[in-house]
């Protein structure tokens, strides 16, 4: 007789101890592999006493509806904001900053402010504003570290991109990026290269065509902000841009094009930027979302040379869903786009708008994270999947849809998953940014022979 048990999720003390373990198998998955098997022998599964095999799990094929659990036990929430949304998590070296944009009082305006989360620390730092303006309101905010672990961060307003180091934000301190009242600035992103060097994207209107968006790039060379037009000769609505680097130091961005207004349809393109003496040379334009119609909101992750995109196809605001691609280290070639929600369309409110999603590299899996309502008019939930082995697992509902809960943001902090998010009150106000915290779930199969 065989018997399978693909997952282990009783409450016994052994099996917390061998999750909690897992904090510390930092090294490699054999480490943990080996603290795991330690705890289970004192426990009493003495393998070769009882011809127990123990081996690696590696998963089937998932369901994907209903929804079921792949990642372990979630934190509480914890309530880090009010008056808060569109939170932005990054990691780097055992420390995590989330930046959010924080309403203001009187005027209701928006400014960016930010908390950190160092090394061990179960507590995140008190609120503090990176930039403060009560005259001004901010739609929007990213961050990064440099490797010499200081944070960065821009925002926007709608027609201007500041910039400040994490040296300036006490004295409120900033440069401006780009600043043109002609222009409305739709969208931006932000990283910051192997060295130091910070690359900002964003979707700028032009001035003799409203419905025409293109993407700019700025990058930071020293004291001087250069920018440049990637797509001077596009006449499309270009937005949504998203940007990440790689090991070797090459900028990648992807962004939503619209390729026609009635019916409307839209696809997901890509470029790479790469330096060349003081300036920075593009490749042609590639589309990544072929055989996906209506392809919006991109998000891209880079795994060393490895580059992950997931993206949304919109159909109705009652239909929606999540598509994964990659391309490997060395192909210079894009997966065939895969539904990872296994054809299980989500709800979006028209409030909320187009699902988004958030990617996050932990250990030795690759996590999104999208949020929807299960129904038409039901509120929206945070969702999360691991890829593994070249596997998408079950997706799991993080949230309840007890209230409205959207905008996901993910990252890996000291082995475990930090994810935030905005959550709004039944009368769609009172805004918040909340955060919750698991370890991967461990799975441990066992083959037992008689």
């Amino acid at each position: 007789m065989l018997v399978s048990l693909e997952r282990l999720s009783e409450p016994q003390d052994w099996l917390e101890k061998a999750t909690r373990c897992r904090d510390k198998a930092t090294s490699s998955p054999m480490n943990a592999t080996a603290m795991i098997a330690s705890y289970l022998t004192k426990a009493g599964f003495l393998i070769g006493l009882l011809g127990i095999t123990m081996i690696v799990h590696r998963p089937t094929v998932a369901e994907l509806n209903p929804v079921d659990p792949a990642f372990g036990r979630w934190s509480a929430p914890e309530l880090l904001a009010t008056g808060a949304g569109l939170p932005v998590m990054h990691a780097a070296m055992g420390s995590t900053i989330l930046i959010y944009n924080q309403a203001l009082d009187p005027t209701g305006n928006s400014n960016p402010a930010y908390q950190t989360l160092s090394g061990g620390s179960a507590d995140w730092s008190k609120a503090a504003f990176i930039h403060s303006d009560q005259q001004k309101d901010f739609k929007q905010v990213a961050t990064g570290f440099d490797t010499d672990g200081q944070a960065h961060a821009s925002w926007r307003s709608d027609t201007a991109v500041l910039y400040a180091a994490q040296s300036q934000w006490a004295a409120n301190q900033f440069s401006i990026v780009i600043e043109d009242d002609n222009k409305i600035i739709e969208d931006l992103d932000m990283v910051i290269a192997n060295d130091n060097i910070v690359h900002i994207v964003m979707a700028m209107q032009d001035e003799t065509n409203i419905n025409r968006y293109n993407i700019y790039h700025s990058y930071l060379d020293g004291q001087t902000w250069n920018t440049k037009d990637l797509l001077e000769d596009t006449d499309r609505r270009l937005i949504a841009t998203r940007m990440a680097v790689d090991s070797d130091g090459h900028i990648h961005v992807v962004w939503e094009e619209r390729t026609s207004l009635n019916p409307g349809n839209y696809q997901i393109n890509y470029m790479k930027g790469s330096r060349q003496g003081s300036d920075y040379t593009w490749s042609a334009t590639e589309s990544i979302s072929t055989g996906v119609s209506r392809a919006r909101r991109p998000a891209i992750l880079t795994d060393g040379n490895d580059l992950h995109v997931t993206f949304t196809r919109y159909v109705a605001n009652e239909q929606q869903t999540i598509y994964y691609t990659r391309r490997p280290a060395g192909t210079g070639n894009w997966t065939t786009p895969v539904d990872i929600t296994g054809n299980h369309p989500l709800a979006v409110s028209l409030a909320a708008g187009v699902m988004a999603s958030s990617l996050a590299l932990c250990q030795d899996s690759l996590h999104v994270f999208y949020f929807g309502g299960l129904q038409a008019n039901s509120n929206e939930q945070i969702f999360g999947q691991r890829y593994q082995y070249g596997v998408w697992q079950s997706r799991e509902m993080i949230t309840d849809n007890s209230v409205q809960r959207i905008r996901p943001t993910a990252v890996c902090h000291n082995n475990r998953l930090l994810l935030a998010y905005e959550q709004i009150g039944n009368a769609g106000t009172n805004h918040a940014i909340y955060v919750v915290a698991a370890y991967e779930q461990v799975h441990l199969p066992l083959i037992i022979k008689n």
